[in-house]
């Protein structure tokens, strides 16, 4: 692909800003010095003179006017009061002011962390409020509830200005916001250790809603909380999948612990409209129903799968439904298509239109489990005794050396597919909080039968950015298919994968007895809140 390197951004570390034409997005580039040094550039010797482009979006970011009008072109006046502090712009923070705003909205994290703010941080274990996440919770709770920090921004008097005023002044007379809360100590806590939030770079919001959720009941874990009285339980539910050999007609059902759905959104381009003399047509896509997203989502697929009972590859019908509801029901709307095994975002918006009255009814989805008459599928094969793989002895003796303990090193070995210690550290360095660091590490049974993924396939999703335990999951979830494996991983950003040896497809190990929610119906839902992500990429926006 042709690219360009902006010159003056390029520094002595070997990073610099790549811009790839034909993919119209930024790029990065690991081999840059060798790169570099074809031309007779020495990064060694390189200064940066100029902006990178995220120091120059960050900058419009913190000087963008967000005034709007509405539909008769008057200014949107602004408001104020308990419940309506806004989040300042930290800089590409977009994606997390977004989710705390939609999760303080929600009564379960209001009564959670607004009252019990003041008396958590009395007695606060942790050493500094900056290193404890329930006292950043409660700051931030006490922030955008108690109402004292929303009011307008002050603006200079208009009387005390001698000189004559610049066209860049502000406007006395135009609406004022809020200065907003600055979650900068958040931030930091929040994206500690995490490759790409501890960054300034742009993120995805449901990504970070996940990491969230995954770190308060890490959290919360640690401090023995029940469950009940955690407020992220509102997103759980069950999601059943019903799997039937095509030939034998067997049937397999497992049950799934989840906090939101993906939905793909399908792209059907509008007739464009030519006008002699006129500009070329922008891509415009048709209106697509929520309600048909959900469906496609839930719908049947057929793959090829290695069913026990028959002894042979044969094809499989897959379907999911909801065995529970949960109370805050999450949707990810999935606005992208992959384009040479690169997510790339849609040129245009697709609208997504809701149901009418706004309700969205998720009666038809429900789950009903084994039906009178279905035979299961058998299991693939009786587990033996788990074993503890081989471990990496060198890389393990450089981690004791640096003063981690056995455990917490075969740990973080076998969660980076037992390869050096280098992402072996960085491992350790994301779960320095995980509360079962220290814990002898849990080896799945083994299976004797049932298709491994070639090492071929898992090398190749490695290096896309996705780890072996995710890679090897995602090619057994979708019967070995690449394309197929790609889509799952992006629609599971939070699974963890399973390691060499394990099994997925027996039920006891996957299931889950409490997934969470509640099987009455009706399972009715009205809008609460919405993210949207306004930009050319999924990198930038």
């Amino acid at each position: 692909h042709p690219a360009s390197v902006k010159l003056g951004t390029i520094t002595a570390e070997g990073t610099a800003d790549i811009y790839c034409y034909q993919c119209n997005d930024s790029r990065l580039d690991p081999e840059l010095a060798a790169h570099l040094a074809n031309f007779g550039i020495n990064v060694l010797t390189q200064t940066k003179t100029e902006k990178s482009m995220t120091e120059l979006q960050i900058e419009h970011n913190l000087n963008f006017d967000f005034s709007m009008t509405g539909d008769d072109g008057k200014s949107l006046e602004p408001v104020f009061g308990a419940g309506l502090t806004g989040l300042a712009n930290l800089g590409n923070s977009c994606y997390m002011a977004s989710v705390i705003q939609s999760l303080f909205s929600l009564p379960a994290f209001q009564t959670r962390f607004y009252p019990t703010s003041l008396a958590h941080a009395a007695t606060c274990p942790e050493p500094l409020p900056a290193s404890c996440l329930e006292c950043q919770m409660g700051k931030l709770a006490d922030g955008l509830l108690s109402g004292r920090y929303s009011h307008p921004r002050k603006v200079p008097d208009p009387s005390a200005v001698v000189h004559s005023p610049s066209p860049d002044a502000p406007d006395h007379t135009a609406p004022q916001f809020q200065e907003g809360l600055k979650p900068t100590m958040f931030k930091a806590l929040i994206g500690k250790g995490h490759e790409e939030f501890s960054t300034m770079r742009q993120q995805d919001s449901e990504e970070f809603l996940a990491h969230l959720l995954k770190s308060l009941r890490q959290d919360a874990k640690k401090k023995s909380e029940a469950e009940e009285e955690q407020p992220t339980g509102v997103f759980r539910f069950g999601l059943e999948q019903r799997l039937q050999c095509m030939n034998c007609k067997k049937v397999r059902y497992r049950v799934d612990s989840q906090d939101s759905i993906s939905v793909p959104v399908p792209a059907k381009e509008k007739s464009p409209v030519f006008v002699e003399g006129g500009d070329p047509p922008k891509v415009e896509y048709e209106p697509v129903e929520l309600l048909r997203c959900l469906e496609a989502a839930l719908g049947t697929e057929t793959l090829e799968y290695a069913c026990p009972s028959c002894g042979t590859n044969v094809m499989l019908e897959k379907q999911s439904r909801f065995s529970t509801f949960p109370d805050v029901f999450v949707i990810h709307a999935k606005k992208f298509q992959l384009v040479n095994w690169v997510p790339v975002k849609l040129a245009q918006d697709v609208p997504v239109n809701l149901p009418p009255n706004d309700e969205l009814s998720l009666d038809a989805f429900i789950g009903l489990g084994k039906q009178e008459g279905e035979v299961e599928l058998p299991e693939e094969a009786a587990a033996v005794a788990p074993a503890m793989p081989q471990i990496n002895e060198a890389a393990m003796g450089q981690l004791q050396a640096m003063g981690f303990g056995t455990n917490a090193c075969q740990r973080a070995l076998l969660a980076t597919g037992n390869s050096d210690a280098e992402q072996a550290m960085n491992w350790l360095f994301q779960h320095m909080e995980d509360p079962d660091l220290n814990d002898p590490p849990v080896i799945a049974p083994v299976a004797k039968s049932g298709p491994e993924p070639s090492a071929d396939d898992i090398a190749g999703l490695s290096d896309m950015g996705f780890t072996p335990a995710q890679a090897r999951k995602a090619l057994r979830e979708t019967g070995g298919s690449m394309e197929r494996a790609v889509e799952w991983l992006f629609s599971h950003p939070d699974d963890a994968g399973e390691e060499a040896g394990a099994s997925s497809t027996g039920p006891a190990a996957a299931a889950s007895s409490h997934p969470g929610g509640s099987n009455a119906l009706p399972a009715r839902y009205h809008l609460k809140a919405f993210i949207s992500h306004k930009g050319p990429s999924v990198h930038s926006g």
